[in-house]
């Protein structure tokens, strides 16, 4: 007698400002993957009406895995520092620390936490947040259709996950990836197998065909720094750590707000020299309008909490055309990015940038970059011609690596 042994399907289901994608993950036998059936819906991630007409496109008809990979903007970043500590012991004491630094019940928000760097008497530890709420009721509506979520992660690590397949992440290096999405960017750097570095830039893209509606583009910019975090793991490369994933089983949940490179002490003067706390003024462009930034130090936590912090300017499209704001605007948190990483983290020198999701536009960046910055920008392939989402292809791809 034949028994016929039937494993589980993969899914990976990831989304922008704009759109999401729900994608069967097909595995070959050299480990390449690809897309099995794709279903996408104009709307946010986390709208669950969009995820019910996404899993009803795709009729799962057995049990499956999903593997879900959000933007980092909808991540919260707390940065802490706790006495030396055995990594075992971290877990248990980890709440303690965080409670005194947030005032909402820690049973509102799910966790996953990564060791930074260990000092001679301290260690620093990075805290990533998501609503409890939210995951529940995203979880609740996969499992009511036999799909159970197996691993959630921000993007970058989606990202990076997907340049180590591609044998691109050389672990001897550093290498910068920025991320566009139709709202903003998210950057991260990687250096030696582990993400050091991830931000994410509200920045509203434009297309090089349409002018902005009105006489100005108005772009926000704020930075979410996670000081160190280790890079996922996937299946081509055994030396790479452990992923960044989220069970509410086995967590404890918190919340905090992010950290924030332009409220950090250490590199404002770093930052200053450079003139990229705030756009560049051109003759004839608008006032800028930097919103109020709110710091709040919280006693015996050694935390940087900014509830909001945004700087606001206006892009006027008179004297140069918008697109060369938007490029500038992206060029300007590149070389942000880089310099943080060296002069305040002393981190390496980064070898590599890549770039995730600029489709037409990756030509004219990449010789602004060359021009601004003198670096080589390499575009992130993998999303077939036809693609509506090259960004949401390839960050689906990079979760997929997960199994």
């Amino acid at each position: 007698m034949s028994f016929l042994f039937r494993t589980k399907k993969q899914y990976v289901y990831c989304g922008d400002t704009c759109s999401s994608m729900l994608a069967e993950v097909v595995k070959a036998g050299d480990g390449k993957l690809t897309f099995g059936k794709i279903a996408m819906e104009d709307g946010l991630p986390t709208d669950l009406e969009v995820l019910r007409r996404l899993i009803l496109q795709l009729s799962p008809t057995s049990a499956g895995e999903v593997s879900i990979a959000f933007p980092l903007h909808l991540f919260e970043v707390l940065s802490l520092s706790l006495p030396l500590l055995p990594e075992h012991a971290v877990a248990r004491t980890l709440p303690y620390h965080i409670g005194k630094a947030i005032d909402k019940p820690l049973s509102k928000y799910i966790y996953d936490w990564q060791i930074n760097k260990r000092l001679k008497d301290k260690m620093q530890i990075t805290v990533y947040l998501f609503p409890a709420d939210l995951y529940n009721r995203l979880q609740k509506q996969f499992s009511d259709y036999h799909l159970d979520v197996t691993f959630f992660e921000a993007d970058a690590f989606s990202a990076f996950a997907y340049l180590d397949l591609l044998g691109i992440i050389n672990n001897n290096e550093a290498a910068l990836c920025t991320i566009i999405w139709p709202g903003g960017l998210t950057l991260g750097v990687c250096e030696k197998g582990k993400i050091r570095l991830a931000r994410s830039v509200n920045l509203i893209k434009i297309k090089d065909d349409k002018k902005a509606e009105g006489n100005n583009l108005v772009a926000a910019a704020s930075g979410q720094v996670d000081k160190t975090e280790k890079m996922p793991a996937v299946p081509v490369h055994e030396d790479i750590d452990n992923i960044l994933r989220m069970e509410t089983d086995k967590r404890p949940l918190a919340n905090s707000e992010s950290t924030n490179i332009d409220n950090d002490a250490d590199s404002m003067s770093i930052l200053s020299g450079f003139d990229l706390i705030a756009s560049d003024s051109t003759e004839g462009s608008g006032d800028e309008v930097p919103s109020k930034i709110f710091t709040e130090e919280n006693e015996g936590a050694d935390s940087l909490l900014t509830p909001e912090t945004t700087e606001s300017f206006e892009l006027e499209i008179n004297s140069i055309p918008a697109m060369q704001d938007y490029l500038k605007a992206i060029s300007a948190e590149i070389i942000r990015t880089r310099d943080y990483f060296s002069a305040v983290m002393k981190g390496g020198q980064i070898s590599s940038y890549n770039v995730i999701g600029a489709g037409d536009l990756f030509d004219q960046l990449r010789q602004h970059i060359m021009e601004t910055m003198g670096e080589e920008l390499t575009e992130v392939a993998g999303a077939p011609a036809e693609s509506n989402d090259p960004g949401l292809y390839i960050i689906g791809l990079g979760a997929g690596t997960r199994w």
